[in-house]
């Protein structure tokens, strides 16, 4: 008898998962922000409010747009206080009949924010006058996926739990383009990355996937981008102390891969290069030996050459990368020269590579920068710090 079969630090990668006691570290869903919800315990002042939306260190100011939301909130906070909700729904409505239209935003980002501070006191009425607005539907979607890009970080706990109940809220009651807006939640999730924090997020947001599958079987982009997202994050959860979390992503894939998989053939070929990682699974044995067999039974358009021929397009590869991380390399490949790209290389490293478990993270570096990456003639014939040494040191 094998004696990896007595391991219980065995690779989970192959055999079933859906048959195992599932055991989850209490300590890795401590965090899942729709099961701890901090309380307000005594009121505060609209100041007070934004000092738990942005977590700064003692040495960083607001940036020009964290000032904007701080100066919505607080105009919006100055009309709506010791108002009634119809009170606020009319003095909301008239500030926006009164701006011009340059100016509606400024609303919903005021509104966007108190949500953020205090979701379950203020989502049903802000929900509810976002659409009177106008544009206020659009005004929303770019103010939600600009935090998503750029701030989600920096987020204090609370306003990021505010934040994915927000993202929740909307996916249950579909508005245009909620694909955007979860591509770029999905976004924040770093591959690799096995802390408590990050395992949290993963879950929660996989948590809202599954709860409202129906809502979203229509939007093919939303199915696309979450497959594409999970079914690269099994390979990172193989881990026998993340098995409940791995349980649940092995479902939620297999269950797009059998039901729609003609939906996904337009993934391309990097579709199978993360079937193929996990082709080992029971789960998902069967679907790959149809591929490499009998491709057709999936779906009557599907060849398996003609999927290894289709090139992914980039933001799929994009999804399996962070904002920051997109950012860092943007700044090396453009402003460090060599002969000074040392110490840029080795905090790199250190930042996304120090453990055995970064690693995975690696390979998808690789497919980004090739992928997305493309410096012009003149870049590359100066001395600015090549592609390749990004991931070379």
């Amino acid at each position: 008898m094998s004696s990896t079969s007595n391991n219980p630090n065995r690779n989970l990668l192959s055999g079933s998962m859906l048959n195992v006691e599932q055991s989850y570290s209490p300590n890795h869903i401590s965090m899942n922000p729709l099961m701890h919800f901090d309380e307000i315990k005594k009121p505060m002042s609209a100041e007070q409010n934004l000092e738990r939306l942005f977590n700064l260190s003692p040495i960083e100011i607001r940036d020009d747009f964290e000032d904007k939301l701080c100066r919505c909130y607080l105009l919006v906070q100055n009309q709506i206080v010791g108002k009634s909700p119809n009170q606020i729904q009319e003095e909301l409505s008239r500030i926006c009949r009164e701006n011009p239209p340059d100016r509606d935003h400024e609303i919903v980002y005021g509104i966007v924010i108190s949500m953020l501070l205090d979701f379950y006191n203020t989502n049903k009425l802000f929900l509810a006058i976002i659409p009177s607005i106008r544009d206020g539907s659009v005004h929303l979607c770019n103010c939600l996926n600009q935090i998503l890009s750029e701030k989600f970080s920096k987020l204090h706990d609370h306003a990021r739990q505010c934040l994915l109940l927000l993202c929740k809220e909307l996916l249950r009651n579909p508005m245009q383009n909620i694909e955007i807006i979860f591509y770029n939640l999905m976004r924040n999730i770093v591959s690799g990355d096995i802390s408590n924090r990050n395992l949290a997020l993963c879950e929660t947001i996989l948590d809202i996937l599954i709860e409202h599958r129906p809502a979203y079987e229509n939007n093919i982009l939303l199915i696309q981008y979450s497959l594409f997202k999970f079914l690269r994050l099994i390979a990172d959860h193989a881990n026998p102390s993340h098995q409940r979390l791995l349980i649940k992503e092995i479902r939620f894939c297999n269950h797009w891969l059998t039901e729609r998989f003609s939906d996904l053939i337009p993934l391309g070929r990097d579709l199978i290069r993360l079937l193929q990682q996990v082709s080992r699974i029971t789960e998902f044995e069967q679907l790959w030996r149809k591929i490499l067999t009998n491709p057709t039974s999936l779906s009557p358009k599907f060849s398996l050459v003609q999927m290894l021929k289709t090139r992914t397009n980039r933001r799929f590869i994009r999804l399996l990368i962070t904002f920051d991380i997109e950012k860092k390399l943007n700044f090396l490949v453009s402003q460090v020269r060599l002969g000074s790209q040392r110490r840029y290389q080795e905090w790199f490293q250190k930042q996304y590579f120090s453990t055995s478990e970064n690693q995975m993270l690696r390979s998808d570096l690789i497919r980004f920068i090739c992928n997305s990456i493309h410096p012009s003639n003149e870049i590359i014939a100066s001395d600015l710090m090549p592609r390749w040494a990004m991931i070379d040191p």
